[in-house]
């Protein structure tokens, strides 16, 4: 292994928060194989300082002073990356250190290799308890492993929990959106519809965390119209690839402009109907999304 062809890369964007980038690293085995591209969001900042892998292949970058967000970061990850297959991991989350190890190892004998599902766990940030954040993805993956249809992983949106060839991501040319939300949505459904085959490896390497002030939780006018956008973006790719009937629909995020932004939300909703993207799934959708937005039911 020389430092031009490295076993993985693990690329990890992050914006000012040195104290959780921290306790990532912390968590990232120090491998000859394994290198590790930390990419700052903040183009004047000071080097970030780790200690741990000063003898070995922790890499700091930096975006372009005009590249912001975290798709940006990624996208400056992966292409200065040099390892065979790509992890992509949030600087507040956290590894199982001895499970990913297993995992590169087992990855030296996989070929002919576009993209695998791992399973994940959460638990809620600075208390360790557990949380429930990683349940929809649980399902998830588990309807596909029984159905074998690439369909049901369309909504695993994520970037983490998964395992990518390089090769796979630049020969199709897929990059994160630069955007200040939702910047892996595109990004997904165009790593499902370029694969020949989806793996599921089971290895549980990646604990996600849950905060009150992440971007999941907290919603702005800007979070809101970038969430819209992306899943029209996302809509739109899907059916120029002949899968109009796996569109997303715009329900959820059409009532977030309401709130956030009502001024844009005409302009949203006559879109959405303009290119005939569903707005509900069906009346048991409509049902759920009258009971949480008006009825505060869950």
């Amino acid at each position: 292994m020389t430092k031009d062809n490295y076993l993985a890369t693990i690329i990890i964007p992050f914006h000012g928060n040195n104290k959780t980038l921290e306790l990532l690293l912390d968590t990232i085995p120090d491998r000859f194989d394994l290198e590790i591209l930390i990419v700052n969001d903040i183009f004047d900042a000071k080097p970030f300082k780790y200690s741990k892998f000063f003898k070995s292949n922790l890499i700091e970058l930096k975006n372009d002073k005009l590249k912001r967000w975290a798709g940006a970061s990624r996208n400056t990850g992966l292409r200065y990356s040099r390892g065979n297959f790509i992890f992509f991991a949030d600087s507040d989350d956290l590894l199982l250190t001895e499970n990913f190890n297993n995992l590169l190892n087992t990855l030296n004998g996989l070929d002919d290799f576009s993209f695998a599902v791992c399973p994940v766990t959460s638990m809620m940030q600075g208390t360790g308890e557990a949380s429930n954040r990683h349940l929809r993805y649980e399902s998830i993956v588990k309807e596909f492993l029984s159905s074998k249809l690439k369909t049901d992983l369309l909504r695993h949106y994520v970037p983490w929990g998964k395992v990518y060839s390089r090769s796979f991501l630049l020969d199709n040319s897929i990059f994160f959106e630069e955007v200040v939300a939702s910047n892996d949505v595109l990004f997904s459904a165009k790593c499902l519809i370029n694969s020949k085959e989806v793996l599921v490896i089971d290895s549980l390497f990646y604990i996600v965390t849950e905060s009150r002030t992440s971007l999941t939780r907290v919603m702005t006018k800007d979070i809101a119209k970038a969430r819209f956008l992306e899943l029209c973006k996302y809509n739109l790719y899907l059916k120029n690839n002949g899968y109009q009937k796996n569109l997303a629909a715009m329900s959820g995020q059409l009532f977030n402009i309401l709130k956030m932004y009502p001024l844009f939300f005409l302009y949203a909703f006559a879109v959405s109907i303009y290119k005939g993207f569903p707005i509900f799934y069906n009346i048991k959708h409509l049902k759920k999304i009258i009971n949480r937005e008006f009825r505060g039911k869950v």
